[in-house]
């Protein structure tokens, strides 16, 4: 499979760009990971979700992360917890990271503590005039987890969620050696 090559300065998402499918409350006490491969060594700035609807239950915040892949395409040991942003307004929500990560499948991970809604399926979001590349398609999954710091490694079973394939988490990669 041809993976087309990360861009410096856009915010990459895990699958091919096109338009909302859809947007859906996420379901507290559940994290959700998405695919992401990294095709070269990659230093990465930014993580970044897509809020569609505010939340109106505290604490409104979702926590974002990275997960590495456990061999068998699923999320395994913790690589990075990145904090968490506020889900009191809707909109492309980001987190400045400072990650390098050589050439892999990743996990793109979110737990919220609220009931914002965030966006599912291919988008068209608008990313300050910055494009959004592309990346290999794959369903999302999830596995029962309060609200907190990520877990490590990712909680199991980890459930295939076919009702929403595509969670809206992106990275942004600063530079590529």
């Amino acid at each position: 499979m041809l993976i087309p090559h990360l861009h410096i300065g856009d915010f990459c998402a895990p699958y091919a760009v096109s338009s909302y499918t859809s947007a859906c409350p996420m379901t507290t006490d559940r994290l959700w990971a998405q695919a992401f491969m990294v095709p070269e060594t990659t230093t990465f700035d930014t993580i970044a979700a897509y809020i569609h609807a505010a939340s109106s239950l505290a604490p409104n915040l979702a926590r974002l992360g990275i997960y590495a892949d456990n061999g068998n395409s699923s999320p395994g040991v913790r690589i990075l917890d990145a904090g968490t942003i506020s889900t009191l307004y809707p909109g492309l929500i980001f987190i400045t990271i400072s990650l390098q990560l050589p050439p892999g499948l990743y996990w793109l991970a979110i737990v919220q503590g609220g009931n914002a809604s965030i966006s599912f399926g291919a988008h068209s979001i608008p990313l300050r005039s910055a494009p959004i590349s592309y990346r290999q398609p794959t369903s999302s999954l999830y596995a029962s987890q309060p609200w907190g710091t990520l877990p490590d490694p990712f909680p199991s079973p980890a459930t295939i969620d076919p009702l929403h394939p595509f969670i809206a988490l992106f990275l942004r990669p600063s530079s590529i050696p």
